[in-house]
């Protein structure tokens, strides 16, 4: 993407955390997160089958940075 816009990818990311305050790496995740969320609310999934849906390499990954951005666990979140 970087060599498409004519720029070096290490300028890139500088651009982008300074514009969005976070990396491109951390960005992504958010955007996973926000993804697992949304599925666990319609509780059509399961936890490991949003984690696998969502990108994510297992459940256990999925449940430690869900409860770290969320405050609650996945398994919480479908309780409710």
């Amino acid at each position: 993407a970087a060599a498409l816009l004519g720029y070096s990818p290490n300028y890139l990311s500088k651009k982008f955390s300074d514009a969005f305050g976070m990396t491109l790496k951390q960005y992504l995740i958010e955007l996973q997160l926000e993804r697992a969320r949304r599925l666990l609310q319609e509780g059509s999934r399961n936890v490991s089958e949003t984690a696998f849906e969502c990108g994510f390499s297992d459940a256990a990954y999925l449940a430690r940075l869900f409860k770290s951005r969320f405050g609650c666990t996945p398994s919480d979140l479908l309780k409710h």
